[in-house]
């Protein structure tokens, strides 16, 4: 992993962002291989196939009405507040 991809990976977790994918899905096979080994392993991932490894029914049934494909990210809103 890239110094740039590290650090991306620490930022979208400190956001609370999560990938939600499938273990089938070349997409999300190559979002890992974008942000490498290293920087994959800081990425919160939820597996959406149910023969996927890890696959979480309870985090998959909140979300699985708002995804339409995959790779899908959830990324919280952020409002920058201005201090006018």
């Amino acid at each position: 992993s890239s110094e740039q991809s590290i650090a991306l990976a620490k930022h979208m977790k400190n956001i609370g962002a999560v990938m939600y994918g499938s273990y089938w899905c070349p997409h999300c096979a190559h979002q890992k291989e974008l942000f490498g080994a290293e920087a994959w392993n800081l990425i919160p991932y939820v597996e959406c196939s149910m023969k996927g490894f890890y696959y979480d029914n309870e985090k998959v049934a909140k979300v699985i009405s708002k995804i339409d494909g995959f790779p899908t990210w959830f990324i919280p809103n952020r409002k920058r507040k201005n201090s006018d």
